[in-house]
């Protein structure tokens, strides 16, 4: 019975169960980097954006409000050293948006930040795809 509540617990930690921030730990460990967890903050922010782009079909780093990056880490309290942004449309699994990142040189750069500890990457249901990077504090 301990065993299971132990499971359990595991199984439903956050870090643990993003398969996003999973997918990006992977790819920066491969390239000699520290992985990253998964940060609620950054997620919430990530989600917004990529529900923003998806209901008024825009593409775009600016929000349908004018927000920018840094507008949306501070609506969600987010207090910041580094953030980065990767936004992407189409693709229909993670293995694909985390190619054609790792095959964009701006893409790439953004997931391969040495500073960044935290991340949260969010797909809506129409395959917009929104990856926020950042390093909290400073």
């Amino acid at each position: 019975m301990i065993r299971l509540l132990v499971i359990l617990l595991v199984a439903a930690t956050p870090a643990l169960a993003d398969p996003g921030v999973e997918a990006l730990s992977a790819f920066r460990v491969q390239n000699g980097l520290p992985a990253v967890r998964h940060s609620e903050k950054l997620d919430a922010m990530a989600r917004a954006h990529a529900l923003d782009l998806s209901r008024t079909g825009r593409f775009s780093h600016q929000g349908s409000d004018g927000s920018d990056i840094g507008s949306r880490a501070r609506g969600v309290g987010y207090g910041y050293c580094r953030l980065a942004e990767n936004i992407a449309k189409g693709q229909r699994s993670l293995a694909e948006v985390m190619r054609s990142w790792a095959n964009s040189p701006g893409h790439r750069r953004n997931m391969t930040l040495r500073d960044v500890t935290e991340a949260a990457l969010v797909r809506t249901s129409d395959d917009v795809w929104v990856m926020v990077l950042g390093r909290p504090g400073c």
